[in-house]
């Protein structure tokens, strides 16, 4: 069966009140549209979709994925991407990526994969560093992906950026 062929993400890269962008790479070329939910309710937030892609290797193709529209704060938002491949069309939910297993791009059993804009000045964030291969442990990534499932719907405590830096 075709599908989507998704490779790496979909990944939050950037996100602010006017603007959401996420980056994945596929196997194959895909168009890709989106939508944003307000998860309480289900209601679609009311933006617009461009998707720039390049072609990065004989089957390596780059997707950013860019939403505009008014997003609210303080808010637990999430995103559903189509992707079209000829005359098919796959829901991040078709290509199996919303389920109850270690496998879902999701938390806590929401129907998206969710991110809210916080409207304080110092959010919570993560950071992380490359990691020696010397290094014993787990490291940040997988600390903030187990906080990510505990404090899921608790935006007082979730982290709300990952900054990803090297040494």
């Amino acid at each position: 069966m075709e599908s989507a062929g998704i490779l790496a993400g979909p990944m939050l890269r950037r996100v602010n009140t006017d603007s959401v962008a996420i980056w994945m790479a596929t196997d194959r070329p895909v168009e890709v549209d989106a939508a944003i939910y307000v998860l309480d309710t289900l209601i679609p937030l009311d933006t617009a979709t461009k998707t720039t892609s390049i072609r990065a290797g004989h089957r390596l193709f780059i997707h950013v994925v860019h939403m505009y529209g008014q997003l609210p704060t303080d808010t637990l938002l999430g995103y559903d991407l189509l992707f079209r491949v000829g005359k098919n069309g796959y829901h991040l939910a078709s290509l199996g990526l919303i389920h109850k297993n270690e496998d879902s791009v999701t938390y806590d059993g929401l129907p998206y994969p969710s991110f809210f804009i916080p409207a304080r000045a110092a959010p919570i964030s993560s950071y992380a560093s490359c990691r020696e291969l010397y290094w014993k442990g787990d490291g940040t990534l997988v600390a903030t992906n187990a906080l990510l499932q505990m404090e899921t719907r608790n935006r007082a405590t979730r982290p709300c950026a990952l900054s990803l830096l090297s040494d």
